[in-house]
């Protein structure tokens, strides 16, 4: 009856020792999960300060851009009617009958 419950007792003891082992190895992996999810926490925390200040340069620049967007639009119409004048007098020149009138600028 000894042996077979000292046999019982070794069995328990390889038991427990697997088990601690386990609860080792789990605790480690958990501890390095959680250092990876720190890290990934402040990475994102980085990520959302770039964000911001994206943002709020672009909010600083939208009324420049809408600003040359309209003068853009001003030279355009006015390249547009220079055009049309340079045009009107090189017929005039080709036909010797050149007029130029004050420029409304």
């Amino acid at each position: 009856m000894n042996t077979t419950l000292y046999a019982y007792c070794i069995q328990y003891v390889k038991i427990l020792q697997a088990i601690q082992d386990t609860k080792t190895t789990l605790e480690t992996k958990i501890d390095t999960i959680s250092q990876e999810v720190n890290l990934l926490h402040a990475d994102t925390r980085k990520l959302a300060d770039r964000v911001d200040d994206t943002e709020s340069s672009l909010a600083t620049m939208q009324p420049t851009v809408q600003d040359l967007q309209t003068q853009m639009s001003q030279l355009r119409m006015e390249v547009s009617s220079l055009h049309c004048r340079a045009e009107e007098a090189e017929g005039r020149s080709r036909r010797n009958n050149v007029g130029f009138v004050s420029s409304q600028l």
